[in-house]
């Protein structure tokens, strides 16, 4: 457990305490909200809660607990690496495969599969998920950022949180949108009657979407899509709320389509981001996977 003492300059004076120690100690928001809730900010001997205003000139002592050890174990299964380095890895995730175990899913994951590889994974995702900064849903695929470092993966969970790394992604939907850009600005929470979903709602977190078509076939669109927040299913959701399910996700009131297809057509296409070591920006792409690809060729015949 490391210590350390921190003073409060004058220029964060009244400095919200999360939004302070973030960028002092180098940490997410989060990772720093949890130290705070677990008593591990002090000033004068005092727990400091995240909302906490600052005064310039206390003296905080800080505790950083060291990461957690990693459980998940290794498995030799193919994975699309599209890029890696000492600190981060680019990977093109499959339709099909989770992200990381969880409950009723011990191994074949992501998560299982990068182990294997790369063994000095970041182990603040806990241990269960070493590396994971963000995730897909289990039947999007495309590109997954994985940080290889606890540093890498301090500052990218960073950048996610301020906004800074782009995700862009393609969509397979029913329908044919006005040509132009679209913005779906809705909140987002779990269904009300049905748990496994999430739906927009009054209650919900503020989630925000930009989107236009690429192409249209007719009855369906390939559709660009730039999510600004990052809730569950927030693609999915604000598509069907808008009017065009995306082909394939029955859960989101999809229409059984001529393909026979039973999961969302969800692509995760690009990323582009700066180097947590370097600052290089840095932009990578997955091409679309076969299924979804065959279907688009069909349509576009």
């Amino acid at each position: 457990m490391d210590e350390l003492i921190i003073e409060i300059p004058a220029g964060s004076d009244g400095e919200r305490a999360d939004v302070f120690f973030s960028s002092a100690l180098g940490l997410s928001r989060s990772r720093v909200k949890k130290i705070m809730e677990s008593g591990g900010v002090r000033i004068n001997g005092r727990p400091v809660e995240p909302s906490k205003r600052l005064s310039r000139g206390a003296v905080a002592e800080v505790e950083c607990p060291p990461p957690e050890r990693l459980d998940a174990e290794p498995q030799d299964i193919p994975i699309d690496v599209i890029y890696q380095d000492s600190s981060i890895a680019v990977v093109n995730k499959p339709r099909g495969m989770a992200v990381h175990p969880g409950a009723g899913r011990p191994d074949g994951t992501l998560v299982n599969a990068l182990l294997w590889r790369m063994p000095d994974l970041s182990g603040i995702g806990g241990r269960m998920r070493p590396g994971i900064v963000h995730r897909l849903d289990m039947n999007t695929s495309g590109i997954i950022l994985v940080a290889k470092n606890d540093r890498a993966h301090e500052r990218l969970s960073s950048m996610f949180e301020n906004r800074e790394i782009c995700k862009e992604y393609l969509a397979l939907v029913h329908g044919v949108p006005e040509r132009g850009m679209h913005e779906t600005d809705a909140p987002i929470g779990r269904h009300p009657a049905n748990r496994i979903r999430m739906a927009v709602v009054n209650s919900g977190r503020q989630a925000r979407s930009l989107w236009r078509v690429e192409e249209s076939f007719g009855g369906e669109s390939l559709v660009h899509v730039w999510p600004k927040t990052g809730r569950t299913h927030q693609i999915r959701v604000h598509l069907a709320y808008s009017g065009y399910p995306i082909v394939g996700d029955f859960l989101y009131g999809a229409p059984p389509n001529q393909w026979g297809v039973g999961v969302q057509m969800l692509h995760a296409w690009r990323i582009s981001f700066r180097h947590p070591d370097t600052g290089e920006e840095m932009v990578f792409e997955a091409p679309l996977p076969d299924d979804m690809g065959m279907i688009v060729e069909s349509l576009r015949g």
